[in-house]
C-alpha cells in the first residue's frame, strides 16, 4: 500500500494540515521566490503608473491576481470605493485575467473611476517597485506568490487574515490585517495603511533583508 505524505506552503497551513490530517506525516516548506529586480521597462512602468493617479499626491494600491470567487475581488473593490469617498488620495491598480467574465464585469461596474483595471503584464516586478502597498482580499490561500512578491520587495501589504498573510505580516508593523471580511472591515485596514503608510515602508524594507521567502532556502529544504 503506498504512504502519502503533504508539503505545506506555510506554518499556518501545516498547523491546519496536521489538525486535518493528523495520520499522515507532513512537512512545511514554505514558498520562496527568486529576487525581484527591475527590468528594462521599469521607467516605463513607473510613467504607466503615475498616469493612473488621480491626484498628484495620488498613493498606489496595486492588485495581482486572476479574477475569482476566492480571490474576492468584489470586497477589495467596494471596500476602495469607500474608501476613496472617504476623502484619501488613492488610487487601486488590479493586473489580471479573466475580468472579462460574468463576475469580472459585475466587480468592474461596482469599481469606482480610481480603480484601474489594466489586463496582464509580463514584467509585474516593476508595478510591485513602483506601487505603495500591496492588497489581498482572498477568502483563503496557502502562500500566495504575489505576497512573497510584495514582502521581498518591501512593500506594505493590506490583506485579510488568511494564510500566507498571517504568516508574512506582522500586523501593523509591515502591513495590516484586516479583522474580517466585511467591506467595513477590510476599509478600516485600507485606512491604517494610508495613515501609517510611511512607517509601515521603512517596517517593510527593514524586514525585507532578512525574509526566509527566498527561492534558495525553498530549493534547500525540498
Amino acid at each position: 500500500q503506498k504512504k502519502m505524505g503533504f508539503v505545506a506552503l506555510s506554518e499556518t497551513n501545516y498547523r491546519d494540515m496536521l489538525e486535518i490530517y493528523p495520520k499522515i506525516k507532513g512537512v512545511c516548506i514554505v514558498n520562496g521566490r527568486a529576487p525581484i529586480v527591475p527590468t528594462d521597462r521599469f521607467d516605463e512602468t513607473r510613467e504607466e503608473m503615475a498616469s493612473y493617479k488621480s491626484a498628484a499626491d495620488s498613493r498606489i494600491y496595486l492588485h495581482v491576481a486572476r479574477c475569482s470567487p476566492v480571490k474576492n475581488q468584489m470586497l477589495l473593490v467596494e471596500a476602495f470605493g469607500k474608501f476613496v469617498e472617504k476623502g484619501y488620495h488613492a488610487d487601486l491598480i488590479i493586473i489580471g485575467v479573466n475580468y472579462e467574465t460574468e463576475l469580472g464585469k459585475s466587480i468592474q461596474a461596482k469599481a469606482v473611476n480610481n480603480v484601474h483595471f489594466i489586463g496582464t503584464r509580463k514584467n509585474v516586478g516593476d508595478y510591485m517597485l513602483n506601487a505603495d502597498a500591496f492588497c489581498l482580499s482572498s477568502d483563503f490561500e496557502g502562500m500566495p506568490i504575489t505576497l512573497l512578491e510584495a514582502s521581498l520587495v518591501g512593500v506594505p501589504i493590506v490583506s485579510t487574515a488568511v494564510c500566507g498573510a498571517v504568516d508574512i505580516i506582522e500586523n501593523k508593523v509591515n502591513g495590516v490585517l484586516s479583522e474580517g471580511h466585511t467591506v467595513g472591515e477590510y476599509l478600516d485596514a485600507l485606512e491604517y495603511s494610508y495613515q501609517h503608510l510611511c512607517e509601515l515602508r521603512q517596517n517593510s524594507q527593514r524586514m525585507k533583508d532578512d525574509s526566509s521567502y527566498t527561492i534558495e532556502n525553498c530549493a534547500r529544504k525540498y
